[in-house]
């Protein structure tokens, strides 16, 4: 079973955010383990703040898995992309794959340089909350084209 670690700096503070993210792991959690490591976020948004918040980071993605940082200078993939990418992942390497999603300040470049694979979700910047919610989404979707379900 594929094992999927969500390193999220910061609390959703929308509510409709949170239950919708809640809806998509449990929908995923019959292919994937689910864990979250939440990380606390800073009160101010500086680049001093996102270093501050990868010193708490780097040790939640120290180890064996494989880390995806969100970044909008990332590689950009297509659903079916995705779901290769995920399938291929579970066939091939037992490791956890680890998703890090910045908070209001971004991921620091010392956690950029960590990552095995750095993922945009679009070129635009998105609020983390709904970044959060798109990745789960998408993960799902991923998941439910490579297991054949019409959800796609």
């Amino acid at each position: 079973m594929l094992a999927l670690r969500f390193v999220w700096v910061g609390r959703s503070a929308e509510s409709e955010y949170e239950q919708a993210i809640g809806r998509y792991e449990a929908r995923l959690s019959r292919w994937a383990k689910i864990e979250r490591v939440p990380i606390r976020a800073e009160k101010e948004r500086s680049a001093q703040a996102a270093r501050r918040e990868a010193l708490r980071i780097l040790p939640a993605i120290a180890g064996r898995q494989k880390v995806v940082a969100l970044d909008e200078r990332g590689r950009s993939m297509g659903s079916e992309d995705l779901a290769k990418f995920l399938a291929g992942h579970r066939d091939r390497d037992p490791r956890p794959l680890a998703f890090v999603v910045g908070g209001a300040s971004g991921l620091a470049d010392e956690v950029l340089e960590k990552s095995d694979l750095r993922l945009s979700l679009s070129r635009m910047t998105l609020p983390h909350s709904l970044a959060r919610l798109v990745l789960v989404e998408q993960l799902y979707r991923g998941l439910a084209i490579d297991a054949g379900l019409r959800y796609h």
